[in-house]
C-alpha cells in the first residue's frame, strides 16, 4: 500500500509542499508529459537520461561519478545508464533509491514494483 492510495489528500498535499523544490518542479514535468498515470523507476530514469541530463546529474547522480556520467554523454553513450544494470547501480546516488524513490512511490508518482530497477 502506497500513502497515494490509502490517504489521497495527504498525497496531494505533500505533492504540493514538494513542488516548492525548483528540482522536483522539473521532475513533475516529466511525469506530466506521460499519457499514464504511472510509471516505473526506469522508465524514469530513463526518460530524465534522454530528455533532460541536467535533472539526472544534479539530483540522481553521485558527486564522485558526475565526471564519469558527463563523459558518457559526451561519447555520445549515456544510454549505458539506462540499459546496462550495472552502470545504472554505478551512476545513480544510493539515497535516489532507497529514498527518493520510496517518497515518489507514496506520493502515488512511481509503480510499486518488487524488482530495483
Amino acid at each position: 500500500m502506497s500513502l497515494a492510495t490509502e490517504y489521497p489528500e495527504l498525497a496531494i498535499t505533500l505533492k504540493m509542499l514538494y513542488n516548492k523544490n525548483e528540482l522536483f518542479m522539473e521532475l513533475m514535468k516529466v511525469f506530466e508529459k506521460q499519457k499514464r498515470k504511472e510509471m516505473s523507476f526506469k522508465e524514469l530514469v530513463e526518460d530524465i537520461v534522454k530528455n533532460n541530463p541536467n535533472l539526472f546529474i544534479n539530483p540522481f547522480c553521485p558527486k564522485n561519478k558526475k565526471e564519469e556520467v558527463l563523459r558518457m554523454y559526451q561519447e555520445r553513450e549515456e544510454k549505458r545508464i539506462y540499459e546496462e544494470e550495472k552502470v545504472l547501480r554505478e551512476t545513480i546516488a544510493y539515497s535516489t533509491v532507497f529514498t527518493f524513490k520510496r517518497h515518489l512511490i507514496h506520493l502515488g508518482i512511481l509503480l510499486v514494483n518488487k524488482k530495483l530497477f
